[in-house]
């Protein structure tokens, strides 16, 4: 099987707002969706590091 890229990498965080600004602040990339897990009760956010993406917890 060949793998042709990688379409996102999943991350949890210790903190989630200190992660959120780093990745969206400092770092530049843009945020694509964020929202409430209700069944997890926690945030979940996805930014756009092209071509892939990065979704955060």
């Amino acid at each position: 099987m060949k793998i042709n890229g990688i379409h996102h990498v999943a991350m949890i965080g210790s903190d989630y707002e200190k992660s959120k600004q780093f990745y969206a602040e400092i770092l530049g990339l843009k945020i694509i969706a964020e929202n409430y897990r209700l069944e997890r009760a926690s945030d979940s956010l996805d930014l756009q590091a092209d071509p892939n993406r990065i979704e955060l917890f």
